[in-house]
């Protein structure tokens, strides 16, 4: 440590702590030695931290030691929110489930030896049958229901159901209906886990036929003809004291495309021959559904390892951030001086203005008429105006511009000189090969320059090197 920092030091535990005189021996060289260390600390903080790093910095030095306290305050309330946590939280679950499930299981003989089928095989199952081989549809209506309550009680109606209908302004009209009760079953006492099965059978050749008698009798045959078997269920059961029902209508749609002929005998009878054709299946049903019966019950709470871990955690963080942030703030750890400030000022002019400003050589002379003006930006303005470049001269330190015989000039303070060093090595050779090009023009011009030149020629060799730049450029 130099002696100007041992001074100092000196100086601040002096101002902070009293004077020499008021304290033990003792406790005076221990404060010292504090003092030292806490100033060592400090300026090595101020030395390693570039300008524009401590110029942020200090310009945010509040904000920053807020953001850490909202750290800490947010670490806080996490803290709080593990330790005050009740022992129990409530929690919803589910006390019983009762799933019930329908559908229509289907199926056919084959009555005629085929190529591919055999007399007496079952088809089951299938979205379409063949009319001259299996034209009798048989199956049952099947439901089921499972889970954790009661014996379920209800009933299942099957109807068939033949009628034509149209659809007019998005409203079912029906034509005509005609109705067949097909089966009905009482259910009573039905564990969870079983399965009830209500049968049915319908001719599809005697359906033909039938439909065939009715459009003869009204003399037309409006609207879409359809054959549906419809299933009518009503299912009941307890559950934890609660009573839960499920009714449901669901159909089996059957669509004929059945080819039969009616024969007339000499007797007067009549016989029916089906010639082929088929008939489709199509299941529409609700399938599985759930019903629950929840209960709110209290549970052991335990906080997110986040809450208990991560709350101390920023508090601490945030506490001592902004304790050690707001020290070295207070202690000018981040104190940019006034040469700096202008140092950094100077450097993002130069940047910003930088495709303004091309290196060269000015001439040392003075011109007819000069004048200096107090920032580059301003130098830049008056190139921007007059539609010229800045010529920039790195040692020492000069920039110009020319319009007509006036020079415009502005030459950096010392205190900027680091800047302008510091800006030459980040441009390298690209900077000295432009530098040594200018350097060839401008001795080019001095050996072609006659030996008796008066001021205005010097003004407009002035003007030759400031066109010369803007080649450069």
């Amino acid at each position: 440590m130099t002696d100007d920092e041992s001074g100092l030091s000196d100086d601040t535990v002096g101002t902070h702590g009293g004077s020499e005189s008021d304290r033990p021996d003792t406790n005076s060289e221990s404060s010292d030695s504090n003092g030292r260390d806490g100033l060592g600390i400090v300026n090595g903080v101020h030395d390693r931290l570039p300008a524009n790093v401590r110029s942020v910095l200090s310009g945010y030095g509040p904000i920053i030691i807020v953001v850490f306290l909202l750290v800490a305050a947010g670490g806080g309330y996490l803290t709080y929110t593990a330790v005050t946590a009740p022992a129990t939280q409530p929690e919803t679950v589910t006390a019983a489930e009762w799933t019930t499930e329908t559908e229509f299981d289907h199926g056919t003989t084959v009555t005629t030896d085929t190529a591919v089928f055999a007399s007496g095989e079952e088809l089951q199952n299938r979205p379409l049958y063949f009319t001259r081989l299996s034209p009798e549809l048989e199956g049952s209506y099947v439901v089921s229901h499972d889970g954790n309550v009661d014996p379920a009680i209800g009933v299942v109606s099957l109807q068939l159901v033949v009628q034509a209908t149209d659809s007019v302004n998005g409203e079912e009209i029906v034509h005509w209906r005609e109705t067949e009760q097909l089966g009905s079953e009482e259910l009573s006492g039905v564990s969870a886990g079983s399965t009830v099965r209500v049968p049915f059978s319908v001719d599809t050749t005697e359906l033909s036929l039938r439909i065939q008698d009715i459009e003869d009798d009204l003399g037309a045959s409006p609207g879409t003809t359809e054959v549906l078997i419809v299933a009518d269920t009503v299912l009941e059961t307890e559950a934890e004291g609660e009573r839960l029902a499920d009714q449901r209508e669901e159909q089996l749609v059957l669509e004929l495309n059945n080819n039969i002929n009616r024969i007339e005998q000499e007797d007067g009878s009549e016989t029916i021959e089906v010639t082929g054709g088929t008939y489709s299946v199509e299941e529409q049903v609700d399938g599985q559904t759930v019903q629950e019966i929840t209960e709110t019950i209290q549970v052991p709470f335990e906080p997110s390892p986040f809450a208990r871990y991560g709350g101390p955690l920023f508090v601490f963080v945030g506490l001592l951030g902004a304790a050690g942030f707001g020290l070295l703030y207070n202690m000018g750890a981040f104190a940019v001086s006034g040469g700096e400030r202008q140092r950094l000022t100077f450097e993002r002019t130069r940047e910003d203005y930088d495709e303004w400003i091309s290196r060269g050589q000015l001439p040392d002379s003075e011109p007819d008429r000069r004048i200096r003006l107090d920032t580059l930006e301003d130098l830049v303005n008056v190139a921007i105006d007059s539609n010229r470049r800045v010529i920039e001269r790195l040692d020492p330190p000069r920039y110009a511009v020319w319009v007509d015989d006036i020079e415009y000039v502005f030459e950096p303070p010392e205190e900027l000189q680091e800047a302008i060093e510091s800006t030459d090595d980040e441009t390298g050779t690209v900077a000295a090969a432009e530098s040594d090009t200018i350097d060839e023009h401008a001795t080019d011009a001095e050996a072609n320059e006659p030996e008796s030149v008066d001021r205005t020629d010097k003004s407009d060799s002035a003007d030759t090197l400031q066109t010369d730049g803007d080649g450069q450029s």
